[in-house]
């Protein structure tokens, strides 16, 4: 037995060869609590000593060498509650009970390496999950350790030497102005014109658009408001803050955009006299079903869009996000400056329009040409 001062522990090594540590812990308002912890040498157990030391000292968590994956992330979901998105949170929960909790949840958190993600990250690969998924996997993943790192519960975030998946992306759709006006043809009359017209127009997401409420409405001016943005949490349709703070903003409206939206407003008032008190639209939400409802975007999409499209004669590849896309194209090949249209779309830097959409600036590559053959030619 090695003698120390009072509270700083004590370490012996076993006849076996390995360490030893012992401290007794201020338990709050329970009794004390004797804490042990052990390692292959007494220099390890002293080390693994010196971390629970330091942790009572700094009023944090005292790390354990027993808390497992699983018992940690059902912690960590409950801590980060109030400082996330609530679809964000459904999705972290969802993740972490479906596929990591199942794969990993065993694992003691203290030994969790950089094999056992990769690991999972491959079975996820043969079983089929697209790249874009794992990585959305491991994002979570890397905000739970990083959490553990914060406490000093463990000394490092192993998700970050892991490799992930090499992700394809997806080519942004090109459409023609001939192709836009036919969508908007195959779009009229239709219940949900006014959507599909608000969508190729302002580059909104859709989750925005589904989200909009009359107040947000302002013919008189010729523009709308984004505050809010539709989502389904916990299988109930909810209105929450926009992705990010740049995501809330203001939208001009086209003549075309103001007369469809009026026309669905005289629309919707007929659905709500004709239902009388069975209309329930508690949201004063633009677009809803038609009883009041909140629309379910994967509805709108496969049933509704998918049939315009396909009117259209456009590809049935398109997404209702391409109309976001669309949108940013048409705008930036006419002329439109960068800034302005990284406000309509609500990207948090004019830099991400610029790293998506460069290729669509007319003459960007030629202007870039001329500049360099100034510099070089003196």
């Amino acid at each position: 037995m090695t003698k120390r001062g009072n509270n700083e522990g004590t370490i012996y090594q076993r006849t076996d060869g390995r360490g030893v540590g012992a401290v007794t812990i201020d338990g709050g308002r329970s009794s004390p609590k004797r804490k042990y912890v052990y390692g292959q040498t007494r220099l390890e157990a002293a080390r693994k000593l010196t971390e629970i030391l330091k942790s009572v000292q700094d009023n944090a968590p005292v790390p354990s060498d027993r808390l497992t994956i699983a018992a940690f992330a059902h912690d960590w979901l409950d801590s980060i509650g109030p400082s996330v998105r609530p679809k964000t949170l459904e999705s972290y929960e969802g993740t972490l009970r479906i596929h990591v909790i199942p794969a990993l949840g065993h694992i003691r958190l203290a030994k969790l390496a950089p094999p056992d993600l990769q690991h999972f990250y491959a079975d996820l690969g043969r079983a089929g999950f697209a790249p874009k998924s794992i990585r959305n996997y491991h994002s979570c993943v890397h905000a739970m350790l990083e959490k553990a790192v914060r406490l000093e519960m463990i000394p490092r975030n192993v998700a970050r030497l892991v490799d992930l998946p090499r992700v394809v992306h997806r080519e942004l759709p090109m459409v023609t102005p001939q192709e836009a006006r036919a969508f908007l043809r195959s779009a009229g009359d239709h219940r949900l014109e006014a959507l599909f017209v608000l969508g190729i127009t302002t580059g909104a997401r859709q989750g925005e658009l589904l989200g909009l409420t009359w107040n947000k409405v302002h013919f008189d001016d010729g523009y709308i408001e984004i505050r809010h943005a539709l989502q389904k949490v916990n299988g109930q349709a909810t209105l929450v803050e926009p992705k990010t703070a740049r995501s809330s903003r203001t939208v001009a409206l086209t003549s075309m955009a103001m007369e469809a939206l009026r026309t669905h407003r005289l629309r919707q008032m007929k659905e709500s006299f004709e239902l009388g008190p069975a209309w329930r639209n508690e949201y004063n939400l633009v677009f809803t079903t038609s009883i009041g409802t909140p629309l379910d975007k994967d509805n709108v999409t496969k049933r509704e869009f998918k049939a315009v499209i396909k009117a259209a004669g456009l590809s049935a590849k398109l997404r209702f996000h391409d109309l976001r896309h669309i949108a940013a194209s048409l705008a930036l090949s006419n002329g439109t400056p960068v800034h302005v249209v990284s406000e309509m779309l609500g990207h948090s830097d004019a830099a991400i329009t610029l790293r998506v959409y460069a290729h669509l600036i007319p003459g960007a590559q030629r202007q870039a040409a001329l500049a360099l053959e100034n510099v070089l030619a003196g």
